[in-house]
């Protein structure tokens, strides 16, 4: 395995004093008005909406999933406080950013037992796919729910339309899913025993059971120690490649901080030795980074974004790419990577997707000189260059309550961007936010 030491040059984009430090620049994909990325008047209230989830004054709720379908309606999915923990919800919205109240109970799906609401996708059959953590009585475990088109629980799917993953009755989280080309759902996160947290990468059939053809027998993968230490090895992103081979990404504790970390696993499991050599990539791009998304293009390259502790001054966004064999890509920022700085102030990156001319669209959050963090979308040309003509600088941010977030990001099937967050209200509990952009 080789470690990366951290960028000589980074790209250093010091938007808020106004300086542009650039190395290995490429020419930009093509432009567009600055003015053609807008909020949409048709939905919600000047293209925002705070959905009222039932849960009540002093609850917090929170967005971490968001897909669209091909009748324009809007998925959600994410966390709710009660007593005690957290629940799951699942939502859906009309076009117009309404509830719609033909989708499960009233518009919303809440499940019975403490959960947490990770990742959705929306099938090709119309069917809804949600991936994330539920309790089993006693700990958490990785969890699969699959619901039919109005919002009940697809009863052919796992038991009575969830499926719960246990490893040796440890405390499992699913942070990430993804389905595969067959069919086969792939879910990424950790597995803790107690005195240390390792990466887990689950594979489930189309039915929900454990595909035990991953890792043969096993149905899943772990590792620890990928950045040397022992203590935590997490991921937060998973996505698959044109030869099937799944991609993880997240964080490596080094025994002082957490590195970025980068997995690629083959279809039947086992670490994939052309990958870094080992299967797994390590970056240290200073101290306490972590990734939170990632996508793999056609040519196999692994963009993955997130933030971290560069220096004293708080978090960084950072974007990274990687060749097929785990190499950083030169042509990609500064020696593959990316550092984007506002005004010294915290940024980073919770999603990410891919963007028409190769391009890369990022949700996350920026904080101005006012101090107040807004949720944010970043535009990247191919070669990790911010694209000047969206929004500002290539950034449109949204101010709502403190501490506003994107968690999520995706295109619509009228290829409007939709994002979901949240924000802190007055009181300080957390509330959910809906954003959609469209090109006027």
């Amino acid at each position: 395995m080789k470690t990366g030491e951290g960028p000589g040059l980074l790209v250093y984009l010091l938007a808020g004093i106004g300086l542009l430090l650039l190395s290995a620049c490429h020419p930009g994909a093509a432009e567009f008005s600055a003015s053609a990325w807008q909020p949409d008047s048709g939905f919600g209230n000047s293209g925002f909406t705070s959905p009222d989830l039932g849960a009540g004054i002093g609850t917090s709720e929170y967005l971490n999933g968001i897909a669209g379908d091909t009748q324009d309606r809007i998925l959600i999915t994410g966390s709710r406080s009660v007593t005690g923990g957290y629940v799951m919800y699942t939502a859906r919205l009309r076009h117009d950013g309404e509830l719609d109240t033909s989708f499960a109970d009233n518009g919303v799906y809440l499940e019975a037992v403490f959960s947490i609401g990770r990742d959705i996708r929306v099938l090709d059959d119309g069917s809804i796919l949600v991936g994330g953590e539920r309790d089993n009585g006693g700990d958490y475990d990785a969890a699969l729910w699959r619901f039919n088109s109005d919002g009940t629980l697809d009863n052919s799917f796992g038991t009575n339309g969830t499926s719960s993953l246990d490893i040796g009755g440890n405390d499992e989280r699913s942070k990430a899913m993804v389905p595969d080309e067959t069919a086969n759902i792939i879910l990424a996160g950790s597995t803790a025993d107690g005195s240390q947290i390792d990466l887990a990468v689950w594979r489930v059939s189309a039915g929900g059971d454990p595909d035990t053809a991953f890792n043969d027998p096993e149905g899943f993968v772990t590792d620890n120690s990928a950045a040397g230490g022992d203590g935590e090895d997490i991921s937060f992103a998973v996505s698959t490649d044109s030869s099937g081979r799944i991609v993880a990404a997240g964080r490596s504790w080094n025994g002082t901080d957490s590195d970025i970390a980068v997995w690629r696993y083959l279809p039947d499991g086992q670490p994939d030795s052309s990958f870094d050599g080992d299967g797994v990539a390590v970056y240290d791009a200073g101290n306490f980074d972590e990734i939170f998304a990632l996508t793999v293009d056609s040519q196999n390259r692994i963009t993955a974004g997130g933030f971290g502790v560069p220096s004293s001054r708080g978090y960084d966004l950072y974007l990274l790419r990687y060749l097929p064999d785990g190499t950083p890509d030169a042509d990609f920022g500064s020696n593959g990577f990316v550092l984007y700085d506002h005004a010294d102030e915290n940024d980073g990156i919770y999603d990410l997707i891919p963007f028409s001319g190769g391009r890369i669209l990022a949700s996350g959050f920026i904080t101005g000189i006012d101090d107040v963090q807004k949720m944010a979308l970043f535009l990247f040309d191919e070669w990790g260059n911010m694209t000047d003509s969206f929004g500002e600088n290539g950034i449109i941010s949204a101010s709502r309550g403190t501490k506003a977030t994107g968690n999520t990001v995706g295109i619509d099937s009228a290829g409007r961007i939709i994002v979901g967050g949240d924000f802190s209200e007055a009181g300080g509990n957390r509330d959910i936010g809906v954003w959609r952009y469209s090109i006027n």
